[in-house]
């Protein structure tokens, strides 16, 4: 009688875990497929032209830094939203406002 109890509980976890394992499935192609239906129709709404990209050694003037360190964040911007260097337009590079939270989280992070 237990060990038949036993076999029973086993089946029905079993079963329990493939009906869970294929719905997850399921949600998954359905996102997949969802999110190349949103492409595509995303990628047809760019615009054509690139922009024209302001140089360097000017948005570097009125930032105060140098040309290279506006070229590296300018391209890990670009890296980060997944878009090339001529479809990113820098109009100025400015330090975020740092609170308290922040500090925190920075200061928490060196000492771990």
């Amino acid at each position: 009688m237990g060990l038949e109890k036993l076999f029973d509980a086993l089946r029905l976890s079993a079963i329990s875990m493939g009906i869970v394992f294929a719905v997850l499935y399921l949600l998954s192609v359905s996102f997949e497929l969802v999110s190349r239906l949103v492409g595509a129709t995303q990628k047809g709404t760019e615009p054509s032209e690139p922009r024209v990209q302001p140089e360097v050694s000017a948005a570097a003037a009125v930032t105060g830094l140098s040309p290279q360190m506006v070229a590296v964040i300018a391209a890990a911007a670009a890296a980060y939203l997944g878009r090339s260097m001529e479809r990113l337009n820098v109009i100025s590079i400015r330090r975020a406002p740092t609170s308290v939270w922040s500090l925190t989280a920075q200061r928490e992070s060196v000492e771990n």
